[in-house]
């Protein structure tokens, strides 16, 4: 059966395509075209596989059909209905990710042969990105990764390379694509048999390139709007099914599959080199000649598909590939009446013509294709048969496309049409620079063989030059682990015994530091492993350190190491285990689990961990001395709250005030009897005794109680004094009293192998209890102890260092600090101002793009991007957006989902840490404790779990329900027992949860259950480890360093982090600093000068997270907390240097939407 196949179309749900594309005006115009098989498009979206769902019913084998309701009437008065048309699933997936130093952004056709599998592909893709923003998503995910996900799924997927010469989004595209086909899918290239052409190349430029002969080449129309089907397609012979298609395509069988049908390549806007503003439109032997810098501007020309193409090339005569399949280069006939009338394509008067041409023929196709002239002539008139007849021959006109702009293909001069006597239609054309075409399409108009000698030998120009620092260059090999250290860190890490601190800021390595030291003490001064403790103030840091120390030991060869000496770490904490077998089955640890660095499961290695983690491990082994038994519970801020509103007789108004009081309590470690005095005392000391009958700690006694523990018992305190010899803790300024006890408890007397960095302008967090006076306090405490200072900083330029040093100005005193430098001068940082928020998000989404490239070919034609990446950014990852408050974060979320842009987001209020996920994970600690008192009749109240023998074991039951009511949700009782949840993997556990409890899924919940699912998926078969990540984690647990995302997070979440780019929102008074609300309590308002340091220091931290682009905006008015404001500038933006900063304010523009874009051929 003779079938005509277009397969790469787009849908309503993609950015830049007409509303009509629906599966109804699809079918019409595929059927108007004379298309039997039309790809679906976009079935990654959620929406369009509902309406595709809803829409189509199932036809032959793989193949769907429009159901009758839906069918459209014929085009116009006496014609019988369209050719039936068969749908088969499709959708092409944008993949932007990094490798071999390098952004890649390569455009992947995906085809399915059923919903089913189309589904499965959906959920794989959901964990990965945001699949609902765009009916084409982008995803940081790599094409090789993609490739075996969809294999994975089912070897009945078939996997296309979109358009592959394509400049910005292509395998082999000059801006961010590969040399080859398989130097982007390595071991997985055998499973491409076919790529996508594009519509600015055709199988005469192709067959230019030997490495191309293996694969099939098709040809689709890339429609963005339902009249542009058919722009390009193929043919075939086959069975009209799934199957018989695809086999076609991967074998080349010239006798199933029988070619394609073209555009001509030189209409393509992105055929030749060149600027489209400049108006420089160059063939590839032009560009060479020019050294591709553009005459009028300076800068580099786009380079277009021909001139990639002939970078590649192998072969001089493109015609001597054997084995070729036909292909056909035609004109729509929109266009060829479009310029014998003289009219848009677009008007009543060429679509009059064309649905008058379409009721005497059978279709577009046809008329193009398969008519005599004479019948063309029969259906038109003559001008039109003479206009195909040169169209199919090649004889025709050509002005060829260029850095985006279309080109133009014309088959009369304005003389040869008036020859025909039609001198009343033919007005159109005069003026164009248009030469008539001498060879065949697709074969390049200038000598290849000058080009290749001109050209010489290709040098790779991706790599960026690395940073180079003379004085790591010339350290000296004093020992392996210090090469490419500077003289100021090699005298740090090679301290011997004693105190020490060391003075560093943004950038200067001070994780470098700490892990050398520890691998120091080890292999050269003899240290046991057993006997070093670093404490860290995240998971993040604690698990960079164990992976940078296990990568020294294996380069230094040290041979009591095992290859992986911190093996599965999830969490980042540290398990430490003294005498005996202390379990917390229901919260925590475990001795048999494989992460433990107990000294019984894992003996000589150094213990790294936060100091909740150290907390919590001295309290499982100390349980009972603590007032606890074995299997407690941990609760959080929120429990606290319930616990002081439903039973302590604390009024809900003054909640959080006195939870407060608590915190300030126990990080001053008061004494009983100091307490009770207090205003909020007799609550502190019922608020105690409830957690022991419930047999609970909050968070601050992970330290309070520790402490305690060490010092009511000496045999205790001495153990861990004889395990902990030697101690480091990172980011020193940042603890508090209770801390600080809690190390010196560990460390007592004026010489111990005490070791501590920190930087006193980094200390951001005094509304926890932290004081930055404590660093400074190590040199009374320490006498004569050394103080290292670092002055180099591997990550901030002088720009952003001089700047960021003005805001701060006063510092602490007591602390002899040397000014910090960077490796070059950099930039100037960016202060903008907007009119309001939305423009201000705006303005950052549309900067990304820029500077990223262009994300979609929507960011090109509308100008956002020239398509070329911001020296040095190679990545999504790259971008931070900070923000001082988590309320500021919607307007840029829609921003970001606006211009698809794939964000993750870390705010105080993590998605983990809300209903109903809370009560999932809630769930799955009673099912492993069902003694958990606390657990049930929380879970009882909520209606998840049925009242029974258990009680809550408090006289109230009532502990409130989950927000937004459980009608509907609930599933399934815990009468008692786990009944087999708790088994296998941590990920099959919840989901065996959810689909007990929770089997009637909000929509809003569903993402968030999915993101548990996922982080889930990190720790197999670890249970105690993930109880203990949801129990310890904060909000920037959850993201991902090298995800193909910007982050989105609050100025304090950002703490440790460094980025290329930082954007910091809101630098508006009253929010930088923040005094919306008065006295500060928690993270919120200003209530005296060392607060208001603390906000200086905090952007600060903001500011040096950037390495060398950093934007600091504001807006003129706010809407924020239910009202407008306008803030003014914020009074820290004074303190730079006009020399340092550019001034600018963004503009007015709208987001772009559906409604303004120009459809032009799309």
């Amino acid at each position: 059966m003779k079938i005509t196949g277009d397969f790469h179309i787009h849908s309503h749900y993609s950015i830049a395509t007409s509303k009509k594309l629906a599966p109804e005006n699809i079918d019409f115009w595929a059927g108007v075209k004379g298309i039997k098989v039309v790809g679906t498009g976009d079935f990654t979206h959620p929406g369009w596989l509902e309406e595709l769902k809803e829409k189509l019913e199932p036809a032959e084998q793989g193949l769907y059909r429009l159901k009758k309701e839906y069918r459209r009437a014929p085009p116009g008065p006496g014609l019988g209905e369209l050719s039936p048309v068969r749908f088969i699933l499709t959708s092409e997936i944008s993949n932007i990710y990094k490798k071999g130093e390098k952004v890649r952004k390569v455009h992947n056709l995906v085809f399915a042969p059923d919903f089913e599998i189309v589904q499965k592909i959906q959920q794989r893709l959901s964990k990965i990105g945001n699949i609902t923003s765009d009916g084409r998503p982008i995803l940081g995910l790599d094409s090789k990764d993609l490739l075996e996900i969809t294999l994975g799924v089912s070897d009945k997927t078939f996997f296309v390379p979109s358009h592959i010469w394509t400049p910005w989004f292509s395998v082999l595209g000059s801006k961010s694509g590969f040399d080859s086909i398989e130097e982007c899918y390595g071991d997985l290239a055998g499973h491409i048999s076919t790529v996508e052409t594009g519509l600015s190349s055709d199988p005469q430029m192709n067959w230019s390139c030997s490495f191309l002969d293996p694969y099939t080449l098709i040809s689709n129309s890339d429609a963005h709007s339902p009249e542009k089907l058919g722009r390009e397609a193929n043919l075939f012979d086959t069975g009209l099914c799934y199957d018989d298609l695809i086999d076609a395509m991967k074998t080349g069988d010239r006798g199933k599959f029988l070619g394609t049908i073209e555009f001509f390549p030189q209409e393509g806007k992105y055929h030749n080199d060149g600027h489209r503003k400049c108006g420089v439109n160059w063939n590839p032997l032009e560009t060479l000649k020019h050294n591709g810098i553009c005459p009028v501007c300076g800068k580099k020309v786009t380079i277009g598909v021909m001139n990639r193409v002939a970078q590649l090339a192998d072969r001089e005569k493109p015609g001597d590939k054997e084995h070729k399949h036909p292909f056909y280069s035609i004109i729509p006939l929109k266009e060829l009446l479009s310029e014998i009338t003289g009219v848009g394509p677009g008007t009543k008067r060429v679509s009059a013509a064309y649905n008058a041409i379409i009721q005497k023929t059978v279709s577009e196709f046809d008329v193009l294709m398969s008519l005599s002239e004479a019948e063309i002539r029969s259906a038109s008139n003559e001008l039109l048969a003479e206009a195909v007849t040169r169209m199919r021959k090649g004889d025709v006109y050509i002005k060829e496309g260029f850095d985006g702009e279309y080109g133009k293909i014309q088959v009369f001069q304005e003389d040869e049409k008036r020859a025909f006597g039609r001198q009343d239609l033919l007005f159109a054309g005069g003026g164009v620079d248009i030469k008539r075409t001498a060879n065949a399409p697709g074969t390049p108009d200038f000598d290849l063989k000058e080009y290749r000698k001109l050209k010489g030998p290709s040098v790779s120009k991706y790599r960026a030059p690395e940073k180079t620092d003379p004085d790591r260059q010339h350290a000296p090999p004093v020992f392996s682990l210090l090469n490419g250290l500077n003289p100021e860190q090699i005298k740090s890490v090679s301290h011997g015994s004693g105190p020490a601190v060391v003075l560093a800021g943004p950038g200067t390595g001070k994780t470098k530091i700490l892990t050398t030291r520890i691998a120091e003490l080890i292999t050269r001064k003899g240290v046991s492993p057993e006997n070093i403790l670093a404490v860290t103030f995240t998971n993040k840091a604690a698990k960079e350190m164990k992976e940078r120390l296990g990568v020294l030991f294996l380069q230094c060869g040290h041979p009591h190491y095992p290859q992986s000496p911190f093996p599965g770490d999830h969490s980042g904490t540290t398990k430490i285990l003294s005498e005996g077998s202390s379990t917390r089955s229901s919260e925590g640890l475990s001795t048999g689990s494989s992460e433990g660095l107990s000294t019984g499961s894992l003996t000589g290695t150094p213990r790294l961990c936060t100091f909740h983690a150290l907390g919590l491990s001295i309290l499982t082994d100390n349980c009972e001395k603590a007032g606890r038994s074995k299997n407690f519970t941990i609760i959080d801020e929120e429990d606290r709250k319930l616990i002081l509103n439903k039973y302590t007789g604390c009024e809900k108004s003054i909640t959080g005030d006195v939870s407060e009081s608590i915190s300030g309590i126990k990080h001053a470690l008061l004494p009983p009897d100091k307490i009770g005095g207090l205003e909020h005392g007799k609550t502190f000391n019922q608020y105690e005794n409830i957690l022991k009958k419930i047999n609970a700690f909050d968070l601050d006694d992970l330290i309070y109680r520790s402490v305690q523990v060490l010092n009511l018992y000496p045999e205790t305190l001495a153990r861990y004094r004889e395990m902990f010899r030697w101690i480091m803790v990172d980011e020193y300024q940042d603890v508090n009293y209770a801390q600080y006890s809690l190390i010196r408890t560990l460390m007592p007397g004026r010489d111990p192998n005490l070791f501590v960095i920190g930087d006193p302008d980094q200390a951001i967090y005094g509304f926890r209890g932290a004081d930055v006076k404590f660093i400074t306090k190590f040199i009374n405490d320490f006498p004569g102890a050394p103080v290292f200072g670092l002055k180099k900083s591997y990550r901030c330029s002088n720009f952003i260092l001089q700047a960021s040093h003005q805001v701060i100005k006063s510092r602490p005193t007591g602390v002899n600090r040397p000014a910090l430098e960077g490796l070059q001068e950099g930039i100037k940082i960016k202060i903008v101002e907007s009119p309001t928020p939305k423009s201000e998000a705006e303005f950052v989404a549309r900067t990304i793009e820029k500077m990223m490239g262009g994300l979609r070919f929507f960011s090109l034609d509308s100008d956002i991007s020239l398509g070329s990446e911001e020296a040095e950014i190679s990545s999504l990852s790259d971008f931070a957006v900070l923000c001082r408050v988590k309320e500021q974060m919607k307007v840029l979320e829609k921003a970001f989902n606006d211009h698809t842009i794939p964000y993750q987001k870390a705010a105080n209020d993590s998605i983990l840490k809300q209903e109903p996920v809370r009560s999932a994970v809630e769930l799955l600690k009673l099912s492993l404790n069902p003694e958990n008192s606390f657990l049930r009749g929380k879970l009882t109240q909520k209606g998840i779990v049925v009242p029974g023998e258990h009680h809550s074991g408090l006289d109230n039951p009532d502990v409130g329900t989950i927000p937004g009511g459980n009608t509907g949700i609930v599933q399934g009782t815990i009468p008692g027992g786990n009944t087999g949840i708790v088994q296998g993997a941590v990920s099959r556990m919840i989901s065996r949860i959810i689909t007990r409890f929770f089997c009637d899924w909000k929509n809003n919940s569903k993402a968030a259950f999915k993101q548990l699912i996922d982080l889930a998926e990190g720790f197999g078969d670890s249970l105690d480890d993930f109880i203990e990540f949801f129990d310890l984690g904060i909000d920037t647990d959850t993201c991902e360093k090298e995800v193909e995302k910007v982050s989105l997070m609050t100025l304090h979440a950002a703490k440790g982090l460094e980025f290329k780019c930082v954007f910091i929102t809101g630098c508006e008074n009253n929010l930088i600093p923040y005094t919306l609300f008065g006295n500060r309590g928690s993270d919120t308002g200003l209530g005296s000068e060392s607060d208001f340091a603390e906000e200086k220091r905090l952007l600060y931290v903001g500011m040096t997270r950037a390495e060398k682009f950093l934007y600091l905006s504001r807006a003129e008015k706010r809407y924020i907390f239910g009202r407008e404001y306008q803030f003014g500038k914020s009074p820290f933006l004074d303190s730079i240097e006009n020399e340092l900063a550019e001034l600018s304010k963004s503009g007015r523009n709208k987001t772009p939407g559906k409604k303004n874009i120009q459809m032009d051929l799309f």
